[in-house]
């Protein structure tokens, strides 16, 4: 596989460059920014949460939206912030045939991880989120598929972290 004359130029210049930003602005910031917007997210939480037991309209049903989110965000930041520093371990060693090809074998891994990731995400946001359950029974619901749950009853299902 021959190389585009743009990518090999002046060293691999123009390649270099691409995997450096991709892997700080596209992995290494929104790793970095996700926890510290998650903190912001949980303290607005907490502060709904206590104005609901101030006005005395706090429900009975415990509340999983806190374990839903830092579940969400850790398992973002291990996945995506590997990721963002293999990229720019890789911008600085792509001359290095070996160490190309072992740090994208490497990165190949972690895109796999990432994705795996993603689609069990799908599951614990319906296992813990009442809200997502009820979204997912009117969809279903909307494409014809019937479920043997009323409409308001929704299923209690618990997640091991």
């Amino acid at each position: 596989m021959e190389q585009s004359e743009v990518f090999s130029f002046d060293n691999l210049l123009v390649y270099r460059i691409y995997i450096f930003t991709e892997g700080v602005f596209a992995k290494v910031i929104p790793a970095i920014f996700y926890p510290i917007l998650t903190f912001f997210l949980l303290n607005e939480v907490r502060a709904g949460r206590e104005n609901r037991e101030r006005l005395g309209t706090e429900s009975t049903i415990k509340d999983k939206t806190t374990r839903l989110v830092i579940a969400m965000t850790l398992s973002h930041l291990i996945c995506d912030l590997p990721r963002g520093i293999l990229a720019l371990i890789q911008s600085y060693v792509v001359t290095v045939s070996g160490f190309l090809m072992m740090t994208s074998s490497l990165y190949i891994l972690l895109t796999t991880l990432f994705i795996l990731n993603t689609m069990v995400q799908c599951f614990i946001c319906c296992a813990l989120s009442s809200n997502y359950q009820l979204t997912v029974v009117q969809i279903l619901r909307k494409m014809g598929i019937r479920s043997k749950r009323k409409e308001n009853e929704v299923s209690v299902s618990a997640v091991v972290f």
